[in-house]
């Protein structure tokens, strides 16, 4: 079987979120997740959430499938303590999950990954006190008009990403570790433990999106898909 764009290493792939979907689609989706996703999704109160959730999820589950040529239907997530997903019995592959707004992105690497895409929106910076530490929440208040937005939330994107990557999320406090941006626009971190890398992509003006891996290669460019391709490629996928 020839390799498909979904099956490369690494890969980032990004689809966007309908305004509404058609019964149709709707029922597709809800039928090819997991249980625990598809309970998740009924939950949730605000249709664009409950896309978001199930979008992410196939999207996943594609990119592994073809990436492990391998059944859609038999790929099986299990999560760690903190709730990452993960594929215990294929260490050479990982991948993470985000969406914000109008998109839904995944990111697919042969070591631990994150990936974090946030909407761009004003802003109380004062907040950036009890999630930045001392020397970023500087480095954003030196910044000027709408370069002070852009720094918070590349700042932002960048944290989220490494305690994804790391299988944190949440628990880990953002004010536990620190993100530096040089002048020539390269990313570093404070934080101990073992290397890690960095990569802004421009995802236009009302989003940031970064990426983190413990290997510094990255996919080159981020690829936008519809979801009608999406499905497309799932039911390929389905078939293996």
């Amino acid at each position: 079987m020839m390799p498909t764009r979904f099956s490369r290493i690494p890969r980032i792939m990004a689809v966007p979120v309908p305004l509404s979907l058609c019964d149709d689609d709707y029922a597709w989706l809800h039928t090819n997740v997991s249980d625990v996703k598809r309970k998740k999704a009924e939950r949730m109160h605000r249709p664009q959430d409950a896309y978001r959730t199930l979008i992410g999820e196939v999207l996943a589950r594609t990119m592994v499938s073809s990436a492990l040529d391998s059944s859609y239907h038999n790929i099986v997530f299990e999560h760690n303590h903190y709730g990452k997903p993960m594929l215990p019995d294929n260490p050479s592959i990982h991948f993470n999950v985000s969406h914000s707004g109008q998109w839904v992105v995944c990111l697919l690497g042969s070591c631990p990954v994150g990936v974090d895409v946030e909407e761009v929106a004003a802003i109380d910076m004062e907040l950036g006190k009890t999630c930045f530490a001392p020397e970023e929440y500087e480095s954003i208040l030196r910044e000027k008009g709408e370069s002070r937005l852009s720094r918070f939330y590349e700042l932002w994107t960048l944290k989220e990403s490494y305690s994804k990557a790391i299988g944190r999320g949440l628990s880990l406090p953002l004010q536990s570790f620190r993100i530096e941006i040089d002048s020539n626009r390269s990313i570093s971190i404070h934080a101990g433990g073992e290397p890690c890398f960095f990569r802004l992509y421009d995802w236009g003006e009302r989003y940031k999106l970064a990426a983190c891996s413990m290997e510094e290669h990255f996919p080159a460019s981020v690829e936008a898909i519809t979801l009608a391709q999406l499905k497309e490629e799932a039911a390929s996928s389905s078939n293996r």
